[in-house]
């Protein structure tokens, strides 16, 4: 039976994107160079996977994504560059624990990257033989942001690469350039066909139900694209996913400096009809505090249990 595609949320300070992977194909072992955005446009768009189980809105429209529970081949991972080397040991350790089960392919930028990787996770008791490394340029390790959405199509997976433009452009100019060539790098080692679209989504701006309904923040999403108004981008949304239903939280906690107000820091589908909202522990003192509030607030109003 083939799998789902799903996503991984952020977990300590490492990112994942999961993906699946046929029975029909083997991955191997082996080193990639850098591709230009001329050549991009030449990685081969073929040979898809089936999903298990469709949902309703899935089977109307013809996509869905799944949710980030489903079952799942594979991760991404995009190892800690060097101003992020303090990511690396819990990024090992998640590397140790999903090899126990799943492969796991590892992006990394050069093969003295990949060797200092390679002991690392193994020195942590990793299962290397579930393990692979691709070497692709990058800019940061937040491929949970900058790897591609997995959509099924009528039975069939497709890679999306959407925009990304380090969270806008933030402070300390991380760049961009790199990590928008990683879902195409991504799709041709999965032969997955691709599509590209001119708007600017982080994948932690965005979470899936799994059944046609996705929660987003409204001031990441206005911030990214500002031409583009909501009804514009909610027809976007339904027709590239599928989806009937699009929650806004209109209200992003202060302390979100970075990302502006990722919704995968405020809430997470945990079923397709129930939703766990993060809510401060000092209701008086915590500057987030109103916005958690305001965000269960908006979720609710979808007759979504939170």
């Amino acid at each position: 039976l083939s799998r789902r595609v799903v996503s991984l949320w952020e977990t300590t300070c490492s990112q994942v994107a999961l993906w699946s992977l046929s029975k029909e194909q083997s991955c191997k072992r082996e080193s990639i160079s850098t591709k230009t955005r001329k050549q991009q446009s030449m990685l081969p768009r073929i040979g898809l996977l089936n999903i298990l189980v469709l949902g309703i809105t899935g089977l109307a429209l013809g996509r869905r994504v799944p949710a980030e529970w489903e079952a799942q081949d594979g991760v991404f991972m995009q190892w800690g560059v060097d101003f992020e080397a303090a990511y690396r040991p819990p990024m090992a350790k998640m590397a140790r624990i999903i090899s126990q089960t799943n492969m796991v392919y590892i992006i990394v930028k050069n093969v003295s990257m990949q060797e200092d990787a390679y002991a690392m996770i193994k020195g942590d008791g990793g299962f290397m033989d579930n393990i692979t490394f691709y070497i692709h340029e990058y800019d940061n390790a937040w491929v949970r942001d900058n790897g591609p959405i997995y959509v099924d199509v009528n039975g069939t997976i497709i890679a999306q690469n959407w925009e990304f433009d380090a969270w806008g452009d933030t402070p300390g100019n991380l760049g961009s350039e790199n990590d928008n060539m990683i879902p195409a790098f991504i799709a041709s080692k999965l032969d997955y066909s691709l599509e590209n679209y001119d708007f600017v989504i982080e994948r932690g701006a965005v979470v899936f139900n799994g059944d046609g309904i996705i929660i987003t923040t409204w001031d990441t999403m206005k911030s990214r694209n500002p031409t583009w108004s909501q009804p514009q981008m909610e027809n976007l949304f339904k027709k590239a996913w599928g989806v009937h239903t699009i929650v806004w939280v209109y209200t992003v906690p202060p302390s979100d400096k970075i990302t502006g107000g990722h919704i995968d820091g405020i809430a997470r589908f945990i079923s397709n009809d129930t939703v766990v909202v993060a809510e401060a522990y000092d209701k008086v003192n915590d500057p987030d505090a109103d916005a958690f509030d305001a965000a269960a607030s908006d979720i609710k109003k979808h007759n979504l249990t939170v």
